[in-house]
Protein backbone atom coordinates (compact mmCIF):
# COMPACT_ATOMS: atom_id res chain seq x y z
CA UNK A 1 0.00 0.00 0.00
CA UNK A 2 2.63 2.33 0.66
CA UNK A 3 3.89 2.07 -2.46
CA UNK A 4 0.63 2.65 -4.55
CA UNK A 5 0.74 6.08 -2.04
CA UNK A 6 4.15 6.87 -3.35
CA UNK A 7 3.73 6.42 -7.06
CA UNK A 8 -0.16 7.61 -7.38
CA UNK A 9 -1.43 8.97 -4.25
CA UNK A 10 0.62 11.44 -3.78
CA UNK A 11 0.47 12.54 -7.19
CA UNK A 12 -3.02 12.58 -7.41
CA UNK A 13 -3.74 14.08 -4.36
CA UNK A 14 -1.18 17.02 -5.50
CA UNK A 15 -3.42 17.76 -8.45
CA UNK A 16 -6.35 18.25 -5.69
CA UNK A 17 -4.12 20.85 -3.66
CA UNK A 18 -3.26 22.64 -7.21
CA UNK A 19 -7.09 22.51 -7.94
CA UNK A 20 -7.68 24.25 -4.40
CA UNK A 21 -5.18 26.82 -5.22
CA UNK A 22 -6.68 28.17 -8.63
CA UNK A 23 -10.34 27.00 -8.01
CA UNK A 24 -12.49 29.99 -7.70
CA UNK A 25 -15.41 27.91 -6.63
CA UNK A 26 -15.94 24.09 -5.54
CA UNK A 27 -17.50 23.03 -9.44
CA UNK A 28 -13.95 23.89 -10.05
CA UNK A 29 -12.34 21.65 -7.65
CA UNK A 30 -14.81 18.93 -8.59
CA UNK A 31 -13.81 19.06 -12.20
CA UNK A 32 -10.34 17.11 -11.59
CA UNK A 33 -11.78 14.04 -9.61
CA UNK A 34 -12.63 12.50 -12.71
CA UNK A 35 -8.53 12.30 -13.72
CA UNK A 36 -7.71 10.46 -10.16
CA UNK A 37 -7.47 7.06 -11.66
CA UNK A 38 -6.29 5.55 -8.05
CA UNK A 39 -8.42 7.77 -5.61
CA UNK A 40 -11.47 6.73 -7.26
CA UNK A 41 -10.61 3.20 -7.69
CA UNK A 42 -10.22 3.50 -4.13
CA UNK A 43 -13.80 4.54 -3.77
CA UNK A 44 -12.23 8.21 -2.77
CA UNK A 45 -15.96 9.71 -1.47
CA UNK A 46 -15.36 13.19 0.07
CA UNK A 47 -12.95 15.93 -0.04
CA UNK A 48 -12.84 18.24 3.37
CA UNK A 49 -11.98 21.63 1.52
CA UNK A 50 -12.92 24.30 4.19
CA UNK A 51 -13.37 22.86 8.21
CA UNK A 52 -16.59 25.39 7.37
CA UNK A 53 -18.16 24.08 4.51
CA UNK A 54 -19.99 20.99 3.76
CA UNK A 55 -16.89 18.48 2.39
CA UNK A 56 -16.71 18.05 -1.63
CA UNK A 57 -18.85 14.93 -3.19
CA UNK A 58 -16.40 12.95 -5.38
CA UNK A 59 -19.30 12.12 -8.52
CA UNK A 60 -16.65 9.92 -10.20
CA UNK A 61 -16.02 7.46 -7.86
CA UNK A 62 -16.24 3.98 -8.58
CA UNK A 63 -18.19 2.68 -6.11
CA UNK A 64 -17.54 -0.18 -3.49
CA UNK A 65 -17.74 -2.80 -6.50
CA UNK A 66 -17.77 -2.85 -10.07
CA UNK A 67 -17.94 -4.59 -13.69
CA UNK A 68 -14.81 -3.96 -16.39
CA UNK A 69 -14.72 -4.55 -19.93
CA UNK A 70 -11.38 -5.39 -20.44
CA UNK A 71 -8.57 -7.58 -19.06
CA UNK A 72 -4.76 -6.34 -18.99
CA UNK A 73 -2.26 -8.49 -18.19
CA UNK A 74 0.78 -7.21 -16.97
CA UNK A 75 4.42 -9.29 -16.55
CA UNK A 76 5.17 -8.01 -13.18
CA UNK A 77 4.21 -6.09 -10.35
CA UNK A 78 6.18 -3.62 -11.33
CA UNK A 79 4.27 -3.20 -14.90
CA UNK A 80 1.11 -3.63 -12.89
CA UNK A 81 2.11 -0.88 -10.75
CA UNK A 82 2.56 1.25 -14.18
CA UNK A 83 -0.18 0.34 -16.03
CA UNK A 84 -2.40 1.22 -12.76
CA UNK A 85 -1.39 4.82 -13.92
CA UNK A 86 -2.40 4.34 -17.96
CA UNK A 87 -5.76 2.32 -17.94
CA UNK A 88 -9.44 3.21 -17.41
CA UNK A 89 -9.83 2.34 -14.24
CA UNK A 90 -13.90 2.24 -14.52
CA UNK A 91 -13.71 -0.68 -17.59
CA UNK A 92 -10.58 -1.70 -16.94
CA UNK A 93 -8.23 -3.87 -14.62
CA UNK A 94 -4.69 -4.82 -14.63
CA UNK A 95 -3.66 -8.40 -13.34
CA UNK A 96 -0.23 -10.03 -12.93
CA UNK A 97 0.46 -13.09 -15.51
CA UNK A 98 1.01 -15.28 -12.82
CA UNK A 99 -2.59 -14.47 -11.32
CA UNK A 100 -4.28 -14.26 -14.79
CA UNK A 101 -5.44 -17.22 -15.01
CA UNK A 102 -7.89 -17.24 -12.17
CA UNK A 103 -10.27 -14.72 -13.90
CA UNK A 104 -12.12 -15.30 -17.25
CA UNK A 105 -11.70 -13.65 -20.56
CA UNK A 106 -14.48 -10.49 -20.65
CA UNK A 107 -16.81 -11.17 -23.32
CA UNK A 108 -20.19 -9.89 -24.56
CA UNK A 109 -20.83 -8.40 -21.23
CA UNK A 110 -24.21 -7.04 -20.10
CA UNK A 111 -24.11 -3.46 -19.95
CA UNK A 112 -26.92 -3.21 -17.77
CA UNK A 113 -25.30 -5.44 -15.20
CA UNK A 114 -25.57 -4.54 -11.59
CA UNK A 115 -23.47 -5.24 -8.61
CA UNK A 116 -23.83 -3.48 -5.70
CA UNK A 117 -23.10 -3.60 -1.66
CA UNK A 118 -25.69 -4.84 0.29
CA UNK A 119 -24.39 -5.40 3.73
CA UNK A 120 -20.82 -4.19 5.68
CA UNK A 121 -19.42 -5.20 8.32
CA UNK A 122 -16.10 -5.11 8.87
CA UNK A 123 -15.63 -8.95 8.99
CA UNK A 124 -18.95 -9.24 6.34
CA UNK A 125 -19.44 -7.92 3.13
CA UNK A 126 -22.43 -8.97 0.76
CA UNK A 127 -22.84 -7.76 -2.69
CA UNK A 128 -25.87 -7.71 -4.83
CA UNK A 129 -25.51 -9.12 -8.77
CA UNK A 130 -27.36 -9.17 -11.15
CA UNK A 131 -26.43 -9.82 -14.92
CA UNK A 132 -27.71 -11.95 -18.09
CA UNK A 133 -23.88 -12.43 -18.70
CA UNK A 134 -20.50 -13.99 -17.24
CA UNK A 135 -18.98 -10.57 -16.21
CA UNK A 136 -16.09 -9.88 -14.57
CA UNK A 137 -15.48 -7.79 -11.21
CA UNK A 138 -13.03 -5.63 -8.98
CA UNK A 139 -14.21 -5.17 -5.13
CA UNK A 140 -12.68 -1.80 -3.69
CA UNK A 141 -11.33 -3.84 -1.05
CA UNK A 142 -7.57 -4.77 -0.21
CA UNK A 143 -6.83 -8.12 -0.67
CA UNK A 144 -6.01 -10.43 1.67
CA UNK A 145 -6.58 -14.19 1.09
CA UNK A 146 -5.11 -15.36 4.64
CA UNK A 147 -8.57 -15.66 6.48
CA UNK A 148 -10.90 -13.75 3.93
CA UNK A 149 -13.36 -16.55 2.08
CA UNK A 150 -15.85 -15.34 -0.89
CA UNK A 151 -18.92 -17.26 -1.79
CA UNK A 152 -21.87 -17.96 -3.61
CA UNK A 153 -24.97 -19.59 -1.91
CA UNK A 154 -22.73 -21.32 0.89
CA UNK A 155 -20.18 -22.11 -2.10
CA UNK A 156 -16.68 -21.38 -1.82
CA UNK A 157 -15.33 -19.12 -5.03
CA UNK A 158 -11.87 -18.13 -6.34
CA UNK A 159 -11.08 -14.75 -6.44
CA UNK A 160 -7.26 -13.10 -6.90
CA UNK A 161 -5.78 -9.68 -7.05
CA UNK A 162 -5.91 -7.30 -9.35
CA UNK A 163 -5.20 -3.80 -10.14
CA UNK A 164 -1.99 -3.83 -7.65
CA UNK A 165 -3.65 -4.42 -4.63
CA UNK A 166 -7.78 -5.15 -4.83
CA UNK A 167 -9.91 -7.94 -5.26
CA UNK A 168 -11.52 -9.33 -8.48
CA UNK A 169 -13.34 -12.28 -9.25
CA UNK A 170 -15.11 -14.11 -12.33
CA UNK A 171 -18.56 -13.72 -11.96
CA UNK A 172 -21.55 -16.03 -13.30
CA UNK A 173 -24.24 -14.95 -15.01
CA UNK A 174 -27.50 -14.78 -12.89
CA UNK A 175 -29.17 -12.51 -9.97
CA UNK A 176 -27.36 -13.64 -6.56
CA UNK A 177 -25.65 -12.59 -3.98
CA UNK A 178 -21.59 -12.77 -3.23
CA UNK A 179 -20.26 -13.01 0.18
CA UNK A 180 -16.45 -11.80 1.78
CA UNK A 181 -16.09 -13.74 5.41
CA UNK A 182 -13.37 -12.57 7.31
CA UNK A 183 -12.61 -16.60 8.96
CA UNK A 184 -9.10 -17.45 9.61
CA UNK A 185 -8.13 -20.31 10.49
CA UNK A 186 -6.33 -19.56 13.76
CA UNK A 187 -9.63 -17.70 15.43
CA UNK A 188 -11.34 -20.91 14.59
CA UNK A 189 -8.73 -22.62 16.33
CA UNK A 190 -8.15 -20.19 19.05
CA UNK A 191 -11.89 -20.27 19.98
CA UNK A 192 -12.22 -24.08 20.03
CA UNK A 193 -9.14 -24.10 22.41
CA UNK A 194 -11.37 -21.40 24.58
CA UNK A 195 -14.25 -23.60 24.42
CA UNK A 196 -12.25 -26.73 25.61
CA UNK A 197 -10.33 -24.98 28.48
CA UNK A 198 -13.49 -23.37 29.74
CA UNK A 199 -15.12 -27.16 30.03
CA UNK A 200 -12.41 -28.28 31.46
CA UNK A 201 -12.55 -25.49 34.01
CA UNK A 202 -16.13 -26.42 34.70
CA UNK A 203 -15.98 -29.94 34.95
CA UNK A 204 -13.30 -29.08 37.34
CA UNK A 205 -14.94 -27.21 39.46
CA UNK A 206 -18.33 -29.76 39.31
CA UNK A 207 -15.89 -32.60 40.00
CA UNK A 208 -14.69 -30.46 43.26
CA UNK A 209 -17.60 -29.27 44.20
CA UNK A 210 -19.27 -32.74 44.08
CA UNK A 211 -16.09 -34.27 46.50
CA UNK A 212 -16.08 -31.26 49.08
CA UNK A 213 -20.06 -32.06 49.39
CA UNK A 214 -19.63 -35.86 49.77
CA UNK A 215 -16.83 -34.92 52.53
CA UNK A 216 -18.75 -33.08 54.75
CA UNK A 217 -21.39 -35.17 54.72
CA UNK A 218 -19.10 -37.70 55.68
CA UNK A 219 -18.17 -35.63 58.96
CA UNK A 220 -21.35 -34.77 59.74
CA UNK A 221 -22.12 -38.47 59.96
Amino acid sequence: YQELIDRHIEKELGTIFNAFGNATSPEDITKVFSSLNVCNMLNLKYIIYNKQAPPLENPFRNGNAWFVKKMVVAENADEEMKLLGKIDIKNELVVDKSLASALSTVENSDTSATISLKSYRPNHLIYSVNSATEQVAVFSEIFYDKGWIATINGEEIPYTRVNYLLRGMSLKAGNYEVEFKFNPSSYSVGNTIAMIGSITLILIFIIGLYFYISRQKKIEK
